[in-house]
């Protein structure tokens, strides 16, 4: 009980430091609100009886440290007036944010970190982390005119890499990269895209993260063995469709908005490659959703419904209703 009470408290003093962080100018303050959030995230993923989990936490505390260290190294620069310039200076910051977020190039310590992570753990990290990292990056971006290509870098990378993984947590962390590209690619025209983005982003994941952790799968043949009703395992097929952003479901909706504005600003070679990078990243999402029928039809067949009849449909209607009633309000 003293456990889950410490967890508790950590989770709030998490989301306050993100409150503080995102109604900060100052770079100090948002320096402190990043450090409050790396301490408040460390207790929550260690455990006193895994050797691993020990490894795990000391190699993260190890990249945000020195993250961290360079950062305030930066700040302090740009107090000071020193010998960097100023776009030197914001592009340094920024890849100080991307290793913060691992995000290709800097991405090699995130999924062997999330590797067989509690799926709760991995929704923190993939979401509630990155919130301070990513306001961040959007009050410095405009001031970078090489962002669009390492986000390309990026983008390419963590689609490419995720295909041949069979660890789930790591097709989320691959995943995570990928929609990430999407957010920062967003703020160069719009600022408060990545917003949007990020919440629906956030709904979508979390019932993912959740069906995970519910059914204990961390490895993608152990779908193969779930124990769910048909229409669950629809509507859970119906929410990793709706992660890689296939029409008509809740996921397609910002990325048709930020590919919308990026013809408006004809960036074209920036949506082509976002576009085929996406469809790259169905890949995984599919060989997730095959399984999932494939069970089905193998274990559920003569399976009765579990779920209550009233509700079975939801997840599908909610997928469907709210993009299109978006998308014809805007048009």
């Amino acid at each position: 009980m003293n456990k889950f009470k410490i967890k508790i408290s950590m989770i709030m003093l998490m989301i306050l430091s993100v409150i503080m962080g995102l109604n900060m100018s100052n770079w100090l303050s948002m320096w402190m609100s990043m450090e409050i959030n790396l301490i408040s995230f460390i207790p929550i993923i260690y455990s006193f009886k895994s050797m691993e989990s020990s490894k795990k936490c000391m190699i993260y505390l190890l990249v945000q440290s020195l993250s961290s260290m360079m950062f305030m190294f930066l700040i302090l620069s740009k107090n000071a007036n020193m010998m960097l310039n100023t776009l030197n200076l914001n592009l340094m910051l920024m890849l100080t944010m991307m290793i913060k977020m691992g995000l290709p190039p800097f991405h090699f310590w995130l999924p062997e970190f999330m590797n067989k992570m509690n799926w709760i753990n991995l929704f923190i990290l993939m979401i509630i982390q990155k919130i301070i990292p990513l306001y961040i990056t959007s009050q410095i971006i405009n001031m970078i005119n090489s962002i669009l290509y390492i986000m390309i870098i990026s983008t390419i990378i963590s689609s490419i890499l995720g295909i041949n993984q069979t660890s789930l947590n790591k097709m989320m962390a691959f995943s995570s990269m990928n929609h990430t590209t999407w957010m920062i690619s967003s703020m160069k025209i719009n600022n408060f895209m990545w917003i949007y983005y990020l919440t629906l982003y956030m709904l979508i994941t979390f019932t993912i993260c959740l069906f995970m952790e519910l059914n204990s799968m961390f490895y993608i043949n152990q779908m193969l063995n779930n124990k769910n009703s048909m229409m669950e395992n629809i509507n859970n097929s119906i929410m990793i469709l709706s992660m890689g952003g296939i029409p008509p479901f809740l996921g397609f909706t910002p990325k048709w908005m930020v590919i919308n504005l990026l013809i408006i600003n004809k960036m074209f070679t920036m949506s082509f490659i976002l576009i085929m990078t996406s469809i790259i990243t169905l890949i995984f999402y599919l060989k997730m959703m095959t399984i999932l029928m494939i069970n089905n039809s193998i274990v559920n067949k003569f399976q009765t419904l579990k779920m209550n009849k009233k509700y079975q449909n939801l997840p599908l209607m909610t997928n469907m209703m709210i993009p299109i009633s978006i998308i014809i309000s805007m048009t």
